[in-house]
């Protein structure tokens, strides 16, 4: 399936349209948990994260290959360096 997906590297969005493999999306996830616009780690993914908008819609965001959401700095990073819980 294809799925249309935004990168962030270094604070630089990226749009891409790949092949991914199903994540779970929950499409009210920012909009439960009362967030404030931002991003935030996807509870069951280290390469994916939530992205709250300033009207509570969320979007599903994807590291580049090879690299894991670090939420200490709302960015991709290597994963040696992010704690993921998972």
């Amino acid at each position: 399936m294809k799925k249309k997906i935004a990168m962030f590297v270094a604070g630089v969005a990226f749009i891409a349209t790949a092949a991914v493999a199903q994540i779970p999306f929950n499409p009210n996830f920012c909009a439960q948990n009362e967030l404030a616009p931002g991003h935030y780690p996807h509870p069951s993914s280290p390469t994916n994260f939530y992205v709250c908008d300033d009207n509570g819609m969320t979007y599903l965001g994807q590291c580049p290959p090879g690299l894991y959401f670090n939420p200490r700095t709302a960015v991709c990073d290597w994963p040696e360096n992010v704690e993921t819980g998972i």
